[in-house]
């Protein structure tokens, strides 16, 4: 498989990578491959709750924000937990054979490894308030001429580092005053928030972060205004 993330970027084929990932192993079978029942169920329920909910989404009777929406927080909860059941059971597992991987829609490793960069470019963000007490973060390179381009070669994902201050009350000038962090391997990210917070001034910050867990420089700090 090409590319640097054996994940696909879009829905579509992201929906039609996982399906045939699910049915080679229930055709080989979870004993041959000495995989485990629950976590494997419970990424099965997750691929049907995302193929449901991306069938409402593109359909346009039924393509509301809501069900965009639900679509992306469900495609999110599938690519988290592939992830976590790739690198767990799969990638270094005996019993899976490089015909397997490529079966699988999987990377084959190579003997030798090149060592990720640590980036020289910062992730530039943009928050979307059109949703109450919610703020949708999307994010790609300073130097992407789109959102095609999300991240540079060999970073695993972004590092969003944030605060919530009112309106009136000191900006922070310096990282180390965003005291939350969180990490995100694919844009947009998602905030949501209690009613009481509506109002407050939600800066923020980002970095990306390669897969040796190197952070490159952080973009300057950015702010909306929570819905």
């Amino acid at each position: 498989m090409s590319g640097k993330d054996f994940i696909p970027s879009k829905d579509q084929t992201f929906l039609e990578w996982l399906l045939n990932l699910l049915n080679y192993i229930i055709a080989g079978g979870l004993a041959r491959f000495g995989l485990p029942d629950a976590p494997f169920n419970k990424l099965k329920e997750e691929a049907a709750d995302f193929e449901a909910k991306f069938k409402l989404a593109e359909a346009p009777t039924t393509r509301t924000k809501l069900t965009v929406e639900a679509k992306t927080i469900a495609r999110k909860l599938a690519e988290k937990d592939t992830r976590a059941f790739v690198r767990e059971f799969l990638v270094n597992n005996s019993l899976v054979s490089d015909v397997d991987r490529d079966g699988m829609g999987l990377p084959i490793h190579k003997t030798t490894r090149s060592p990720s960069k640590v980036a020289t470019s910062y992730p530039v963000g943009r928050a979307d308030t059109s949703m109450l007490r919610q703020i949708t973060l999307y994010f790609a390179d300073q130097h992407a001429e789109d959102s095609a381009r999300a991240k540079p070669d060999g970073q695993r994902g972004a590092v969003i580092r944030y605060v919530k201050r009112h309106v009136g009350d000191p900006v922070p000038v310096n990282i180390s005053e965003l005291v939350n962090s969180v990490f995100d391997t694919h844009s947009p990210y998602l905030f949501r928030f209690e009613g009481a917070e509506s109002g407050l001034v939600f800066y923020f910050a980002l970095s990306w972060e390669n897969t040796r867990g190197e952070q490159g420089p952080w973009s300057p700090i950015l702010s909306a205004i929570i819905p």
